[in-house]
C-alpha cells in the first residue's frame, strides 16, 4: 500500500481566519509548530514509503499548488486534481477525484488538516497490509465522546476480530460508541458506493461507509488511542495542536 490521497479542497468554514489573521490562508496552510499542517502530513506520509500522493484542492487552490510545487521534494511525489465541486462537501470532492482517474489499488484517505502522529501511520499500514482486508478506519477511545462515533463489533473468527457494527452520525452517543480519526485505509470497493451515498443527500465520505456495512461488507477497525491526532478544524484545535507539538520539541 504505497498510495494516499488528501482531500485539500474544503472551505474551512469552522475556524476563524480573522481571529488569527491568517485569512488569506487556506486551512491546511496554517502553521502549528512552525511547519504547515499540510506540509507536516506530507512528511509523515512520505516516512512511511508512500509513493504517489494524489492532493485534491479547490478552494483557494492556487495556494496549495504553490506551496507543493516550489518545494522540491512535494512536487517529486504529489500530483494534484482539481475539485469542481468541493463546496457541495468532501463526498463531491471524492467523486471528483475518481472521476479522473482510475484507482483501482488500495490507498490511505484523509483530510489535509490532519496532524497525527507518523507511528499511527505506520501502524494503520502494517494492519491493512498484514490482515489483508479491504476497509480500515482508527478508532480514539480515550477521548471525549464528540463528531462521528462508531459502535465496535468484535467476533471470534482470527480473521475478522476488531469490526464496525455501525456509525453513529447522531448528536445521542451511546456509552460504548469510540471516536473515529478521520483516516482510513481502503481498497477500491468502496468506489461504488459514492454515487448511491450523494443520492441519498451525504455530503461526507464517512456516511458511504453504513451503506458499505449494508452490503454485507466488513469494516475493520484499529485503535490508535497512544498516538497523537489533531482533526483542526477550529482555532481551539490549532491551538491545541500548536502548543502540544512545541511542548513535545522541548
Amino acid at each position: 500500500m504505497n498510495i494516499a490521497v488528501v482531500l485539500a479542497a474544503g472551505l474551512g468554514s469552522r475556524m476563524n481566519y480573522q481571529r488569527i489573521g491568517k485569512a488569506k490562508l487556506p486551512k491546511s496552510l496554517l502553521s502549528v509548530a512552525g511547519v504547515p499542517i499540510l506540509g507536516r502530513l506530507i512528511d509523515n506520509l512520505l516516512d512511511n514509503n508512500i509513493e504517489r500522493i494524489f492532493v485534491v484542492v479547490g478552494y483557494k487552490k492556487e495556494k496549495i499548488i504553490k506551496f507543493i510545487v516550489d518545494n522540491e521534494k512535494y512536487s517529486s511525489f504529489c500530483e494534484i486534481f482539481e475539485s469542481k465541486n468541493f463546496r457541495n462537501g468532501p463526498i463531491f470532492t471524492f467523486k471528483d477525484f475518481i472521476n479522473q482517474i482510475k484507482l483501482d489499488k488500495s490507498f490511505l484517505l484523509c483530510p489535509a488538516d490532519l496532524i497525527i502522529d507518523k507511528n499511527a501511520i505506520k501502524k494503520m499500514i502494517t494492519e491493512y497490509e498484514n490482515k489483508k482486508i479491504d476497509l480500515l478506519i482508527a478508532i480514539d477511545k480515550s477521548e471525549e465522546k464528540k463528531g462521528t462515533t462508531v459502535k465496535l463489533k468484535s467476533i471470534k473468527n482470527n480473521n475478522f476480530q476488531n469490526l464496525i457494527k455501525e456509525f453513529n452520525f447522531n448528536s445521542n452517543k451511546a456509552e460504548e460508541d469510540q471516536n473515529l480519526i478521520p483516516i482510513i485505509i481502503s481498497s477500491s470497493k468502496i468506489h461504488k458506493y459514492i454515487d448511491p451515498a450523494i443520492k441519498s443527500n451525504h455530503t461526507r465520505i464517512i456516511e458511504t461507509m453504513n451503506l458499505y456495512l449494508k452490503d454485507n461488507n466488513r469494516i475493520n477497525f484499529i485503535d490508535l488511542s497512544d498516538y497523537y491526532w489533531f482533526d483542526v478544524d477550529n482555532v481551539k484545535k490549532l491551538k491545541e495542536a500548536d502548543q502540544f507539538l512545541q511542548n513535545k520539541m522541548e
